[in-house]
Formats: structure tokens, sequence, C-alpha cells
């Protein structure tokens, strides 16, 4: 939203380095909400068709994205908050794109 800027900059108070930090993380986090709702739509149908095992499978699929990219920032030193942003916006697209393939195969098998 236009408003983060001046909220972090005159509600909050926050250095200029701190805002531009938060500033691109919530860049990097703009399709978190998109990618969850096709993700827990893809749940659904997995689920509606007695298909869970693959729920299980895109779970361990972010959670390995998630901790490796977090794993990559530290070992790189980066941001924590862009670390964290990356990291959790991979993650959620890989979990919906395995999520959305199988919903696909599994209602194309019924």
């Amino acid at each position: 939203t236009p408003i983060l800027p001046l909220y972090l900059r005159h509600v909050l108070a926050v250095s200029a380095d701190l805002a531009e930090l938060v500033l691109a993380g919530a860049l990097v986090s703009l399709l978190i909400p998109g990618l969850a709702a096709l993700s827990s739509m893809y749940r659904g149908m997995l689920m509606a068709h007695r298909s869970t095992p693959h729920i299980y499978w895109g779970m361990m699929i972010y959670l390995v994205a998630t901790v490796s990219g977090v794993a990559l920032g530290v070992v790189q030193q980066s941001p924590g908050i862009i670390t964290a942003s990356i990291a959790i916006t991979v993650a959620t697209l890989l979990e919906t794109a395995y999520l959305g393939v199988r919903s696909r195969v599994t209602l194309r098998q019924r």
C-alpha cells in the first residue's frame, strides 16, 4: 500500500535505512496472499479426492525451501527481512506449484 512509507516514517518514526528494508521485504512478499489462496484451493481439491499424502509432500517442500532459503541468507549475511521474505515467497511458490500439478493429475485420474 502507498500508505506504508508514510506509516513507517511518521507513525513509527523508523530510520530511513530500516524503512527501506521493510519496504523491500513488503514488496517481495506481495505474491504470498494470492499463492496462499491458490494452495488452499489445491489442498481442498486434494482432500475432497482423498489424496492427502500430496498435501504432506507440499508441506515438506515448503519447509525444506524455507529452511534452505534462510540458511542461504544467513551464510550470505543478507538482511533478515529480505532473507525471510524471499525464502517464504519462494517456498510458497514451490508448494503451490506442486499442489497445483498434483491436484490436476488427481482430477484426471478420477
